[in-house]
């Protein structure tokens, strides 16, 4: 799962607009606004997008003003994260619990 959460600044006699266009990009999702033209809003991938091609998409919504990144959070599917055993003999003198929590992380 990948997922980001933006704050976007927009011209505020346009909101409406952009509230239409950002729930037309996959994976958007709309938390607040407030009136005078900011905006909490999530992008999580899709099969159809990227997290960071829906990011450019908002970026380049006309009423948009400004995007800032304000959390990111990616995480491997766990059918793909390497199984703790799996890690080499010589970790650095890491314990294999540890290894495993920052691959975990």
């Amino acid at each position: 799962m990948n997922l980001a959460s933006l704050v976007v600044r927009a011209q505020p006699a346009k909101m409406a607009v952009l509230r239409d266009a950002l729930l037309a990009i996959p994976g958007a999702e709309i938390h607040a606004e407030t009136e005078d033209g900011r905006m909490i809003v999530t992008v999580e991938e899709t099969p159809e997008q990227t997290v960071s091609t829906a990011l450019t998409r908002v970026q380049q919504l006309e009423p948009v003003i400004c995007v800032t990144l304000a959390y990111e959070h990616s995480e491997r599917a766990t059918e793909e994260a390497p199984a703790a055993a799996s890690a080499p003999a010589d970790a650095g003198g890491a314990s294999p619990e540890s290894v495993r929590k920052f691959q975990e992380a």
